[in-house]
């Protein structure tokens, strides 16, 4: 299987349903283009795969590095799909 460089760092949304199933966790954290730290540019959302990775997921997100997030795109995110 071949992945690019930046998707191979995001959360894939068959492994995260997966490991929810699997490991009987009460919330997932999942990386869907942010980063732990300050950017060093800014953070290039995979909108596409937070949708898929909610529609298989049964349990509350957690966004993964989100301390440098935009306050106004940390409000998108949390209406769509995180509850930390």
């Amino acid at each position: 299987m071949d992945v690019d460089e930046e998707s191979a760092f995001l959360t894939d949304p068959q492994e995260a349903r997966r490991f929810v199933e699997l490991t009987g966790v009460d919330s997932l954290a999942v990386a869907i283009g942010t980063a732990h730290g300050l950017y060093t540019k800014r953070p290039k959302i995979d909108f596409k795969r937070l949708g898929e990775i909610r529609d298989v997921v049964s349990v509350p997100l957690v966004l993964h590095g989100a301390s440098d997030v935009r306050t106004s795109l940390f409000a998108v995110l949390s209406n769509l799909a995180f509850a930390k």
